[in-house]
């Protein structure tokens, strides 16, 4: 039967229901019904004179509901509701238009005993109870904080997920009265886990006190409570759930935002310190810190890790200030390409005036770290002598230690042009071999110097560029870069 564009009933009339039954057994409303377009003016779908306590079967129903959401009873999604009201139909009715819902599957149900206890319904996966201290009183308890999680049974068995934890501190010989919610269907039953420490709940009361969708408990007493294995709440789908509502887990979720949970991105992965160090086998994310997913990757600045043999490393390290990596327990390397710059480029500069002793003229800090073991820096430097014709020293300074001088022949405008090759010596950090390339644009000769160091590269380390000359003659600088070698 096809019903289209009903759009009121009898106005006197206080309610109304679309099909309407006498039988001594309840409703019957039949089935290959299609209902198109408004009932207004009509409550229920199905209804009965006689309440026989069945279900009300409209199996093979299909209604296109107009209901467009709302709070309360008017909300999207909630189970039976026509425009708030329940739509008399307890099993396998299909309602399409604004969303859908269906009992054995699909968002809604919990009514229909057909299925099988351990059938997992997504409405059970994505949308949890929602419990309530009402209030405490007199009774057996003794003095303490209890902490509460509650799921919800339907008439089949179905165990939905377990509501988020909630508690309440009580004084001695007292009683504590809570309430659980669902919208998603009503439940046949619920069980109220308790326990005295935060995070762990193993006993558990039964309670069969439902009205339209709200669980009722006191707990005055722990004596006769369920306890042993199987007592804790069982997290139904909490894979699923964690990663896509923070609803249901707000400690790790994909759709954490900004501070709603411990994630600082859209993306919230967060691992404890043990299994960063120590992950599960198999494909792992361990981010701590955050996913920004839309045009670049980020995460907080954190120490080191150790090295785990068969696990491949990455991090932002808060000493380098740079991302580094270890790769099967090997070294910690700093990540960059070959053109990786370790200081930010300097360009030209203003003359500088030779002092007869070691000037600097260009300088830069080499951040902690960022020289591994068997790994070093590349220094290009460029200046030209742009005032007198005598000879002039360049040489470098690596933390306090400085190379042998280049020393290219005095004359007027001449460019020099230097490259120092710092090398970390294999297996230290402590120990360098620096070799000095020099150039000069007047004569074109080379100077190629070797030198060793013994600078510690863990910690910071100051580069200075240095010329020696007559305060007759000054030098321009006009290039500085240093880039990482690995």
């Amino acid at each position: 039967m096809t019903i289209d564009n009903v759009v009121t009933g009898d106005v006197m009339a206080a309610s109304q229901s679309l099909f309407y039954s006498t039988s001594s057994c309840g409703a019957l409303p039949g089935s290959n019904i299609f209902v198109h377009g408004q009932t207004v003016g009509f409550s229920p779908l199905a209804g009965t004179s006689i309440n026989s306590g069945n279900a009300v079967n409209c199996r093979d129903w299909t209604y296109e509901n107009a209901n467009n959401g709302g709070s309360g009873n008017n909300s999207v999604g909630y189970w039976g509701n026509i425009f708030g009201a329940y739509s008399g139909c307890d099993l396998g009715i299909t309602l399409t238009g604004y969303d859908v819902q269906t009992t054995e599957v699909l968002t809604s149900g919990g009514n229909d005993a057909n299925g099988p206890a351990g059938e997992q319904m997504i409405g059970h996966v994505f949308r949890r109870p929602q419990a309530l201290v009402t209030g405490t009183g007199g009774g057996s308890l003794a003095a303490g904080t209890y902490y509460f999680k509650v799921t919800v049974v339907d008439v089949a068995g179905r165990e939905s997920a377990p509501s988020p934890e909630i508690s309440q501190t009580v004084g001695v010989s007292s009683s504590i009265s809570l309430s659980a919610t669902t919208g998603i269907f009503f439940p046949a039953s619920c069980n109220f886990y308790f326990g005295t420490s935060a995070g762990s709940e193993p006993n558990y009361f039964n309670s069969t006190a439902v009205s339209n969708g709200t669980c009722t408990q006191t707990l005055a007493t722990i004596a006769g409570a369920l306890v042993g294995a199987g007592s804790t709440p069982r997290p139904v789908g909490n894979a699923m759930r964690s990663w896509l509502t923070e609803e249901n887990n707000a400690g790790s979720c994909l759709f954490c935002g900004f501070g709603g949970g411990l994630g600082s991105g859209f993306l919230g992965f967060n691992l404890t310190a043990a299994q960063f160090t120590a992950p599960p086998s198999g494909v792992q994310f361990p981010f701590n810190g955050g996913v920004h997913s839309y045009k670049f990757y980020s995460a907080s600045e954190t120490s080191a890790p150790s090295g785990i043999s068969g696990i491949d490393e990455l991090w932002a390290d808060a000493t380098a200030h740079r991302w580094k990596k270890i790769e099967n327990n090997g070294a910690a390397l700093t990540v960059g390409s070959a053109d990786s710059s370790a200081c930010a480029y300097q360009g030209p500069a203003s003359p500088v005036t030779g002092t007869g002793a070691a000037a600097v003229y260009y300088t830069c800090t080499l951040p902690a770290g960022v020289m591994g073991a068997g790994q070093g820096i590349i220094v290009t430097v460029l200046a030209k002598h742009t005032t007198g014709t005598a000879a002039v020293s360049y040489t470098l300074s690596f933390g306090g230690t400085s190379t042998t001088a280049a020393l290219p022949g005095g004359a007027a405008n001449q460019l020099e042009r230097i490259t120092y090759l710092v090398m970390n010596n294999p297996g230290s950090t402590s120990a360098q071999t620096i070799s000095t390339v020099g150039q000069d644009s007047n004569g074109g000769t080379n100077s190629v110097k070797l030198d060793t160091s013994a600078v510690n590269t863990a910690s910071a380390v100051t580069i200075n560029l240095q010329f020696s000359v007559a305060n007759t003659d000054a030098i321009t600088p006009e290039m500085f870069l240093v880039e990482l070698k690995q």
